[in-house]
């Protein structure tokens, strides 16, 4: 089995990426499995389940009613004694309590985890092994070990041999990498500042705050993006990866396919669709969480040229002068 890592900013195609790699018949497409635990503690009385609050699997059925998810349950609970169903928690996947979501009606995250969380992270970024961070936290191998069975369930029971994570957390990602680094491949995407200034501007006006920090916080969180990438890119050994623009694979979504069937070394033998008509079904799909255009269906991939209308001047010229980008 491999696991295939998407690493990305919020707001840059990483759900469309999920999918777009689900529609080969050796990928099993998940969204963001990071929070799988909250989605199903939060879901426990299962009458309150709907599309609205994004508590449904894809298919749109609980996920305890799912045929794919309960499959993988059972299979969890066959392996580990742990019934993830009933008792989300009990079955830490979490690394440092992250399925609490605090923001969002969870639980409160400790503040020894907090401050380890930070050491590991920081120990990671440098390029640490995984031992050093154990001495950090002995507790990182249960997670580890937990989520690789996890990931080996779903494997199993989808009868697929690549697994796709597209949770965005580098704590995650680097720890994984570490554990397993024959068997992850990361993709980091990139998407132009233009369209994550639009992006961000359309989230402020829902938010009702001002439109006008879209700029100076894309400005901030593409370049630490950047920093970060290249960190790891520089410290981390034995790193399997693609970096990948959203331009590229949402213009040319089968070429992009078939670029990471290639880095895989998968056979290349299965049904391709053109890129000018792609499409994706995330319905026939099994995705925890992401963008809610997961609940769309069927749907053909296109590239989102909004911000040649939401922009103007004084932003377009700003991110030039930042970015480059003209």
């Amino acid at each position: 089995m491999k696991l295939v890592y998407i690493i990305a900013q919020g707001h840059t195609g990483s759900t469309l990426m999920d999918c777009i790699l689900g529609t080969h018949p050796e990928f099993i497409s998940n969204g963001e499995l990071m929070y799988l635990n909250w989605q199903l503690e939060r879901t426990k009385d299962q009458k309150k389940t709907k599309v609205e609050t994004q508590t449904l699997c894809t298919c749109k059925k609980d996920f305890r009613s799912c045929d794919y998810w309960s499959k993988v349950f059972d299979e969890v609970k066959d392996k580990s004694n742990k019934n993830i169903a009933e008792e989300p928690t009990s079955f830490d996947t979490a690394y440092f309590g992250e399925f609490s979501f605090k923001e969002r009606g969870g639980f409160k995250i400790s503040k020894e985890n907090k401050n380890n969380e930070k050491k590991v992270y920081k120990g990671l970024m440098r390029g640490k092994s995984l031992e050093d961070m154990l001495k950090i936290e002995p507790k990182i191998i249960d997670w580890l070990k937990n989520n690789w069975l996890l990931y080996e369930s779903m494997s199993k029971v989808a009868d697929k041999s690549v697994v796709i994570d597209s949770s965005k957390s580098f704590l995650r990602m680097l720890l994984l990498q570490k554990y397993r680094p024959k068997d992850v491949m990361v993709i980091f995407i990139n998407r132009n500042s233009r369209g994550l200034t639009s992006s961000m501007k359309r989230r402020l006006k829902k938010m009702g705050r001002s439109e006008i920090l879209a700029l100076p916080y894309v400005i901030f969180t593409k370049l630490k993006y950047r920093f970060k990438i290249r960190a790891i890119k520089k410290n981390i050994k034995d790193l399997t990866y693609l970096e990948v623009d959203y331009d590229y694979f949402v213009s040319k979504p089968s070429d992009f396919l078939g670029k990471v069937v290639q880095k895989l070394e998968l056979k290349n033998e299965y049904k391709k669709q053109v890129n000018e008509s792609f499409y994706i079904d995330p319905s026939q799909q099994h995705l925890v969480a992401g963008n809610p255009m997961r609940y769309k269906g069927r749907q053909k991939v296109k590239y989102d040229n909004r911000w040649k209308k939401s922009l103007n001047k004084i932003e377009l010229l700003a991110l030039n002068l930042f970015f480059g980008e003209k």
